[in-house]
């Protein structure tokens, strides 16, 4: 994608500067690479949003099924506290 950017650039100063400008050019300057790494980095660092989405739906359910149980786990004990207190 950056040799891309770099043809695009370099047809640019030509046609509109009629001469070659490796002071002015950003992705095929020979000691500016940093643009040019940036834009290979890219979509390294992009994530998909649907990704994203579908984690923080697993850990919503996880933490829904979480609840689910600590309340039948309380329901439970508090069903075995009133036949204990009914014994008495």
């Amino acid at each position: 994608m950056s040799d891309f950017f770099g043809t695009y650039e370099e047809n640019n100063l030509t046609f509109y500067a009629g001469t070659q400008f490796e002071n002015f050019m950003l992705f095929k300057h020979p000691h500016k690479f940093e643009a040019k790494q940036a834009i290979e980095d890219l979509p390294k660092q992009v994530q998909s949003p649907f990704k994203v989405m579908k984690l923080w739906m697993k850990w919503e359910m996880s933490d829904i099924n979480a609840m689910m149980e600590s309340i039948e786990a309380k329901s439970e004990l508090e069903g075995k506290r009133f036949s204990i207190l009914q014994r008495r």
